[in-house]
């Protein structure tokens, strides 16, 4: 990942605030973007010579806000992340050739990043009002909404746990993706659970294989 550009930066007091920040893999598309960037350190940080670490931050970013700190041990940067009513048309975090997600969204997100080592992290999401238009078996979905949670180890995205709520029905399971790039070839399991609203409806069992850009059902 490239270092962050911004258009402007101003003193604060105490601080600084950056306007206009993107956030972009080398040489490749904008990942994420903010309006306003607030970044405060750590007194303590100044003072022993740790670059001001943790710093605090607050933004205006995807169209909602967000805050957390920037931490170093040892080597390794670590980001905490809270984020509310996040709106993911604004802000392409996902891009899978082709593919969009329309949802507003809150969650956290915590990141270890290492000079040489994959990055390592977990999280929670929660989304309303979903559409993704992608390929192959979700070649346009809707939700009223989607949560859960997840844990990144070794460039394996680990789906702790999933929660879909549609009009008539919920859907619910567990998967793992093994990242790739492009990002739309990564390997993509799912087991899940298709619940109706009809109680006379038994539940029926789902497995999804496939890629992340190309979903397809591989087992009932």
């Amino acid at each position: 990942m490239a270092p962050p550009a911004f258009e402007e930066a101003h003193l604060l007091p105490g601080g600084v605030t950056l306007r206009k920040v993107t956030l972009a893999r080398p040489a490749g598309p904008v990942v994420v973007s903010a309006e306003r960037v607030d970044l405060w350190p750590s007194l303590l940080g100044v003072l022993t010579g740790a670059r001001g670490h943790p710093w605090r931050f607050d933004a205006d970013i995807c169209n909602g806000t967000a805050k957390g700190t920037i931490a170093l041990e040892g080597a390794a940067t670590v980001i905490d992340v809270e984020f509310d009513e996040a709106d993911f048309a604004a802000c392409p975090v996902l891009e899978l050739g082709g593919a969009a997600l329309t949802a507003r969204g809150r969650g956290n997100v915590h990141l270890r990043l290492e000079p040489v080592a994959p990055a390592h992290g977990n999280g929670q999401l929660e989304l309303r009002d979903v559409m993704w238009r992608g390929q192959g078996l979700l070649a346009i979905f809707r939700a009223n909404t989607a949560s859960g949670s997840w844990r990144l180890e070794e460039r394996r995205l680990t789906l702790a746990s999933v929660d879909v709520r549609l009009p008539t029905l919920q859907v619910r399971g567990t998967g793992q993706v093994v990242l790739a790039e492009p990002l739309a070839q990564s390997d993509l399991r799912l087991a899940l659970t298709l619940t109706s609203a009809d109680p006379s409806d038994p539940p029926r069992p789902l497995l999804v294989g496939g890629t992340l850009g190309r979903p397809q059902v591989i087992g009932r």
